[in-house]
């Protein structure tokens, strides 16, 4: 069954982190603890590790962890513990993790969360235990892992690791390297696994240790550990440890552990790679095995499915490697084994492995293999299950499998309880047992089975049943009986089925529970799947089934008296050497027997589970409580130092749920903490066991009524007056001392505030002193404003005297204009050189401007003025509009006209001459003005305006087509013309055409005009727009139709119709061979066609209309006529 787990701590840890976080500053001493091994320093954070990595004073003590720890902000790692400073001490990670650390010291040795650890004896080993490091990444050089960089005197247990590790020597996903050094020295790693992928790239690289080494009277022992990873470097690579040194005789251990990941070499042609163990020294290896392919530099090596290479003989037993992925028949220190093999959990126990469902081998359950997890291969028991494997069910035969449970006082119930199970029926028969106490005859306990009548697809609980038709055979589904207090309730899916029939009396007896059965002495057996049985001596209410019927149990949930989720098998397998026991995760002195499975196959044995999967999804409950009491915020009295205790407030809360009637609830922080000051947040939680909750929070207060006294003396105070007669008041309290009952630190509030203005009056300043319960003392003293300043000419800048006929100007008093302002004064005098009536002529006359205060201070202000001429030239000479002639182009060119101009100007003798249009430009228009400008030197101008008119004095030009002849048809007495052929064949003009016509209809088309047999002299007209006009002359003859001049007598050939619309038809009666021609009026080829047969067709339907000449040419034949086409 897929594994899947809510904590309702999660999210109460993110709530509680919410209210009461604090900023993370570069590292933070922890607030709890004190180092010893009775009262560690408690690790609750980033900042609190942070300060642990950079205080090396504390590294011989002891810490735990009391939270998840997310290091992503952390940069410049510094590890814990080096060379010269070790760390002796203990880390305690309580369950918690440490995830997304970068350490970055690709050029440094010692690199890890723990740089460099040594115990200080035997006696006193360094602990580091109960912690996962999650997506770790770390560079380094020499003795570089995820945990440890290098250790001694050291025990690890239970520590998971995962990410990358990356150095050059000594390398491995948990720890570099491991030494055991001196007499008695050892180093125990037990329980620990690692999921890193690691890089060496130069010697000794393994998933869970680089170098593991113990000598004479040192030993090393690692048990049930593992590392799932690829492995990568030039010598010593494995796939668990990359060098394992010893003494022959077995003073390194390794027992209990795997591998699962690829090792490769990357480059040279050392030997010593293998899948397990880049090499082994004498060292113990029992009960452990590897899969994975050994490559070198691509290629997969030969004999390194397990152990590389040996310097002294190892000890070895039990032990396997995968043949078939490893693609390698032996190897050192393992026996081979198919991937078949490899997950069939036979194999194992009959080699003497401690399997958690076998007793043979043992009592300590270190093994198990269920399901997908792990890729079907064993696993160590205290790994966590794949959340994403699937699970295994059982497929029952429906002959004579069934699990029988041994009768125990909490599954003997009568009244108020639930049954639950998934099943998958193939087929169904009359009372195929489900779940069922109900074993003998008059025993009257609790049964949930098949209906009872045909075709049984139906459920019955206690002998009330639903319809029939609500099962499919082949799909999985939820289904769920509960006796609440007599009244029966089924449920399909999380939905309630309607009973009918009357409830079965229920007796307490000493039946076998069975599943699977029902009435075992005569046996009515399930055909098909069952999984996740579950037995409650509670109500389960309608939540409670939805919430947790896609779940996965712990064993330990309340009321829960009887639980197998029947993953103990591996799906298909040969499971034959299996105790054929269905563990019961609540009680497993009542575990269950598989009786009758063959145990192999795809039926009457495990088989893979659709539960949790398949299962029609029901939304999970995620309606929060409600608080429905009042809590308003609350005062207590002081115990001891300002302080005072937290009463429980929990015990005044009430909740409501629709789904759980018990709930769980929170204090934070918790009843007994010491508090102090006013406000302090108080939050209550009432959470229901989906991890729903609602909170309320008040505020609590110390009471504290005696107020600080100040100590310190305030004499009068001197202040300067600004620009504004002002002064900035300062702030004085800095300046004060006091001292309270209660806080070492008070507060300080000044009135009027400090920044405040003052005028030149001055004021009195009040500081009051405050400690945190609001009670004050107050001292004050007055502040005088002096004023020293001199007054200040606001922005000013030179000046313009306008210039009169003379071109000279007298000067004004400019302290009118330019003024000064004091800080205090509101009156000023002012003194003025040159004085007011001065005669100035020209630019950058110097002026200076003093400014006086009632206190004698002054200010200066010098300044320029400029006389400026602003009267402008006055033009004198006349300009009447003027004639141009057009040329070619309609267009003509500018002359130069400021020659005729004549101006005068108060200042300047020689004003400047402009025209626009500037001379030389052409204009086209048929009138354009023009402007004459005269400028002085200080850019006043005067302006005249004339036009000048465009005449258009050339002819248009009209060119006509050359005469014309039509040719009626016989018949045809006079001809129309047809569209535009006979108009002008251009007409022209260097302007514009104003009209054209002719004079036989005076329009601008002959189209529609008839013309009568005879000479008619048509002449076009042109004219433009200046009224000049052009004339052409040309003739049209109009024909009779006459066959001499036909053309085409006497040769056999006539063409029809003529005038035609578009189709010609030629008769060719003596069948002569010809070719025949026709032209446009311009001499254009319009077709040159062979004629040899009787009838012949000609399409014009593409041509203008108009006349054509076709011609008839060929040996014996030679012929010419007109064709008119309208």
């Amino acid at each position: 069954m897929k594994s899947t787990l809510l904590y309702v701590a999660q999210w109460l840890f993110f709530v509680v982190g919410i209210v009461f976080s604090q900023t993370i500053g570069a590292q933070t001493a922890p607030v709890t603890g004190d180092g010893s091994a009775a009262n560690p320093y408690q690790i609750a954070n980033v900042s609190n590790l942070v300060w642990l990595s950079q205080n090396s004073t504390v590294w011989g003590q002891h810490f735990v962890q009391t939270a998840d720890i997310d290091a992503d902000t952390v940069t410049n790692w510094m590890p814990i513990g080096n060379s010269s400073t070790h760390f002796t001490g203990s880390y305690n990670g309580q369950g918690h993790s440490i995830s997304n650390l970068v350490i970055n010291l690709p050029s440094t040795n010692y690199v890890a969360l723990f740089g460099y650890v040594k115990g200080t004896g035997v006696s006193n080993l360094a602990v580091i235990k109960n912690v996962s490091l999650k997506d770790f990444e770390v560079y380094g050089y020499d003795n570089v892992g995820a945990l440890i960089g290098y250790s001694e005197l050291l025990k690890i247990d239970s520590v998971i690791v995962s990410g990358s590790v990356n150095g050059h020597n000594q390398s491995g996903g948990l720890a570099g390297r491991c030494y055991a050094s001196g007499v008695s020295a050892h180093v125990e790693i037990l329980n620990s696994g690692s999921y890193c992928s690691v890089y060496s790239s130069n010697f000794y690289a393994g998933g869970l240790i680089g170098s593991n080494s113990a000598y004479s009277n040192t030993y090393s022992k690692i048990e049930r550990c593992f590392s799932v990873g690829d492995i990568s470097g030039i010598n010593y690579v494995g796939g668990l440890i990359g060098i394992n040194s010893g003494t022959s005789g077995g003073n390194d251990m390794v027992d209990n552990c795997y591998s699962r990941g690829d090792v490769t070499r990357i480059s040279g042609s050392n030997a010593s790679i293998g899948a397990f163990m880049g090499r082994n020294t004498g060292g113990v290896v029992s009960d452990c095995y590897s899969v994975g392919n050994v490559y070198y530099v691509g290629s997969i090596a030969a004999i390194k499915g397990f152990v590389g290479d040996e310097y002294l003989t190892g000890v070895y037993s039990n032990n396997f490697f995968d043949s078939t992925y490893s693609n390698q028949d032996s190897a050192i220190g393992a026996s081979a084994k198919t991937t078949e093999e490899m997950k069939t959990a036979c194999m194992y126990i009959s080699a003497g492995w401690d399997f958690a469902f076998e007793s043979a081998n043992g009592a300590n359950d270190y093994w198990n293999i269920a399901g997908f997890n792990n890729d079907g291969y064993p696993f160590l028991m205290y790994q966590e299950l794949d959340a994403t494997a699937p699970g295994s069910a059982v497929n029952f035969d429906g002959v004579d499998d069934y699990i029988v449970i041994s009768n125990y006082s909490e599954i003997n119930m009568t009244n108020n309880y639930t049954l639950e199970a998934w099943i998958k029926p193939e087929s169904f028969t009359s009372m195929g047992g489900i779940i069922s106490k109900y074993q003998s005859a008059g025993s009257n306990g609790y049964m949930f089975r098949l209906s009872d009548t045909a075709p049984y697809d139906g459920l019955t609980f206690d002998q009330m049943s639903t319809a029939n038709g609500i099962l499919t055979p082949g799909v999985w589904c939820h289904v769920a009986a509960v006796n609440d207090n007599g009244t029966r309730h089924l449920y399909l899916n999380g939905v309630e089925e309607p009973l009918s029939g009357t409830p079965l009396t229920m007796n307490l007896n000493t039946d076998n529970l069975g599943i699977g059965v029902d009435y075992i002495s005569n046996p009515r057996f399930f055909d098909g799947d069952i999984d996740e049985v579950r037995v409650w001596d509670t109500v389960r209410t309608v939540c409670e089934i939805q919430n947790y019927m896609n779940t996965e149990l712990t064993g330990h949930e309340s009321g829960l008296v009887a639980y197998f989720n029947l993953n103990e098998g591996v799906p298909g397998a040969n499971n034959t050497c299996q105790n054929k026991t269905a563990i019961n995760k609540v009680n497993e002195l009542y575990n269950g027997t598989l009786m009758n499975l063959t145990l192999t196959g795809d039926s009457s044995n495990w088989v893979l589970s659709g539960a949790l999967l398949d299962g029609v999804g029901v939304n999970h409950d995620t309606t929060r409580p409600v608080i429905t009491s009042v809590h308003p915020d609350q005062i207590i009295n002081e115990v001891s130092l300002c302080q005072g205790i937290l009463p429980d407030y929990i015990t005044d809360m009430t909740a409501t749920d629709p789904c759980d009637t018990y709930l769980n609830y929170m204090q934070v922080p918790a009843a007994g903490t010491f508090v102090s000051g006013n406000n302090n947040q108080i939050m209550l939680i009432a959470s229901d066991n989906q991890g729903n909750a609602d909170t309320v929070m008040f505020y609590v207060s110390v009471l504290d009524t005696v107020a600080p006294q100040i100590t310190s003396s305030h004499p009068g105070q001197v202040l300067y007056a600004d620009s504004n007669c002002e002064a900035v008041l300062p702030d004085y309290t800095g300046t004060v001392n006091a001292i309270d009952n209660c806080d070492t630190s008070v507060f300080v509030t000044q009135f009027p505030l400090a920044g405040g203005i003052l005028a030149a009056a001055g004021t009195v300043v009040y500081l009051y002193v405050s400690d945190q319960a609001g009670n004050a003392d107050t001292v004050s003293f007055p502040v005088f404003v002096s004023d020293t300043v001199a007054p200040v000419f606001s922005a000013y800048s030179g000046q313009i005297a306008y210039a009169g006929a003379s071109c000279e100007a007298m000067i004004p008093d400019y302290s009118t204009i330019i003024t000064a302002a004091d800080n205090c004064s509101s009156l000023l005098s002012y003194l003025q050189v040159p004085a007011e009536g001065t005669i100035l002529a020209g630019l950058n006359n110097q002026v200076i401007l003093i400014a006086y205060d009632e206190m004698g201070n002054s200010d200066t202000a010098m300044f320029y003025v400029s006389v400026l001429d602003t009267i402008a030239p006055q033009i004198i000479s006349s300009h009447p509009d003027q004639v141009l002639y057009s040329d070619a182009n309609c267009e003509s060119v500018l002359p130069d006209y400021t020659s005729a101009l004549i101006a005068t100007d108060n200042c300047d003798t020689l004003p400047a001459y402009s025209q626009i249009p500037a001379a030389g430009q052409f204009v086209s228009a048929l009138q354009t003005t023009v402007a004459l400008i005269a400028t002085d030197n200080s850019g006043n101008a005067d302006t005249v305006c004339f036009y000048v008119n465009l005449a258009d004095t050339l002819n248009p030009n009209v060119d006509c087509l050359p005469d014309q002849d039509v040719n009626l048809a016989q018949g045809q007495y006079s001809y129309t013309v047809q569209g535009n052929g006979f108009d002008p064949v251009s007409v022209s003009d260097n302007c514009s055409i104003d009209n054209v016509y002719n004079s036989l209809n005076y329009l601008s088309t002959l189209d529609g005009e008839v013309l009568s047999p005879g000479d008619h002299e048509i002449t076009w007209y042109a004219v433009d727009t200046a009224g000049n006009v052009d004339s052409c002359t040309f003739v049209i003859t109009v024909n009779l139709y006459d066959a001499v001049t036909d053309g085409l007598m006497n040769t056999g050939i006539s063409i029809t119709p003529n005038p035609t619309s578009g189709e010609l038809v030629i008769y060719n009666r003596n069948l002569l061979e010809f070719r025949c021609k026709i032209t446009d009026a311009s001499g254009r080829i319009i077709s040159d066609t062979e004629i040899s047969d009787g009838k012949t067709l000609l399409d014009l339907s593409g041509q203008a209309d108009g006349l054509y000449l076709l011609q008839i040419y060929g040996d014996e034949v030679v012929a010419i006529t007109r064709i008119v086409k309208n």
